[in-house]
């Protein structure tokens, strides 16, 4: 069940398509995750969906330069972007000095699969997704190692400034959450797709859920697209500290717009998994 064999082909397009990103969707070994991978393929893509999916761009890119590559008129091809932008599988990004929108395939990680779960309700069986998703991460090493063993991450950790001695001059404000916040144009709070997710497993811990933060342009998205709503603080949230919560934003300065709000027992993220200890082989607690 669930072999590429098996899939249709538009789906076998996408998977190939996915590949370019920089955390791919690789196509599992075990039998319950090969199972979760087919089916999160099949729970968020329609065929029809997954066929334009396949030939969109990883970069972002002018409506007018999409309808060339799709031989369409570019209101013929916006009416068919818009429920993949709303399920969060295609980013629509407005530029805040031209106001122009561009569109590119969204990631696996960071991507569709956290914006899957930051809805409470929305298009998705959320039980079917959070299982499918259990299925995929933790059936095998498979996607763990998609994510950690390459040389460029796609997070990092931020250090608790309030432990910190006074003017240490070595921590650079890209090193320092409430610089990355102060200095954000636009901010957005959204729920924590993974403890959703643990929530319809049945594992729900006591940290909050609408915790993870989106920053300039990602927050612009996720208010944009209904994946959570604008806040206005200068400051760290202070609920990071009180629920043991580790901000974890991109590894890069090009990629702060997704701040995850991680939980902060386990020693890294290889071995993070809901606030429990888990193998860092097998996922599992």
């Amino acid at each position: 069940m669930g072999h590429m064999s098996q899939l249709k082909q538009e789906y076998r397009a996408l998977m190939e398509r996915l590949d370019h990103h920089a955390v791919a969707m690789p196509r599992p070994e075990d039998e319950r995750a090969l199972e979760g991978w087919r089916e999160l393929l099949e729970i968020m893509y329609s065929p029809e969906e997954a066929a334009l999916a396949s030939r969109m761009p990883m970069v972002p890119t002018s409506l007018s330069r999409l309808a060339r590559r799709f031989d369409l008129p570019e209101d013929e091809l916006r009416d068919k972007l818009e429920p993949l932008c709303d399920k969060g599988l295609v980013m629509d990004l407005v530029s805040p000095n031209s106001g122009k929108t561009k569109y590119l395939l969204a990631p696996p990680v960071i991507g569709f699969f956290e914006f899957s779960m930051m809805r409470a309700h929305d298009m998705f069986d959320k039980l079917a997704v959070a299982k499918a998703l259990d299925a995929y991460m933790h059936g095998d090493d498979t996607f763990a190692r998609e994510v950690f063993d390459n040389d460029t991450v796609v997070g990092r950790a931020m250090v608790h400034e309030d432990v910190l001695a006074a003017n240490i001059p070595d921590v650079l404000d890209w090193e320092r959450t409430t610089s990355l916040i102060r200095e954000a144009d636009q901010l957005a709070v959204t729920h924590c797709y993974c403890r959703h997710k643990a929530e319809h497993l049945g594992k729900a811990c006591e940290i909050p859920q609408e915790i993870c933060l989106s920053l300039n342009g990602g927050a612009d998205f996720v208010i944009r697209r209904g994946f959570g709503r604008q806040i206005h603080a200068r400051r760290r949230d202070p609920r990071c500290a009180v629920a043991r919560a580790v901000c974890s934003p991109g590894g890069t300065r090009s990629s702060q717009e997704l701040r995850c709000s991680r939980c902060s027992w386990s020693r890294s993220p290889r071995t993070w998994r809901c606030g429990r200890r888990v193998s860092a082989r097998s996922g599992r607690c």
